[in-house]
């Protein structure tokens, strides 16, 4: 029995570069939609009855430019309304990740984008 999907996307914070873009893009990227729709879209048409979970997710810091970190943190908000089947967001935050640092707090442009997206209504949950 499956009660939820998850998927672990990262995102890059070099411009230009693999992997950068932002909240719509993580979620659901393709570069070709005839043959991938792109995971969203995918898993909304085959299994439209299961709440997704953005299981892990994380952004890599380009530390020639941190502003692009914190740009991609607020695209989250903004864009967020678009995939409502995301009912959960799990961030992974380390220092010495693979690919670079993943923290939120990397730098303060991007601590500064992460808080505004944590405190954000979003986010208002009542139990």
């Amino acid at each position: 029995m499956v009660d939820w999907i998850g998927m672990d996307p990262y995102l890059f914070a070099k411009p230009g570069g693999y992997g950068f873009g932002d909240f719509s893009y993580l979620v659901n990227h393709t570069t070709n939609p005839a043959r991938w729709p792109g995971f969203y879209s995918w898993v909304t048409k085959e299994h439209g009855n299961k709440p997704l979970m953005v299981a892990e997710w994380g952004v890599y810091e380009h530390t020639a430019d941190p502003a692009q970190k914190a740009w991609i943190f607020s695209t989250v908000a903004q864009q967020i309304g678009r995939f409502p089947a995301i009912r959960a967001l799990v961030y992974f935050d380390s220092p010495n990740a693979p690919k670079g640092d993943t923290r939120p707090d990397s730098s303060q442009p991007a601590l500064r984008e992460f808080k505004k997206l944590a405190e954000s209504q979003t986010f208002d949950v009542t139990l």
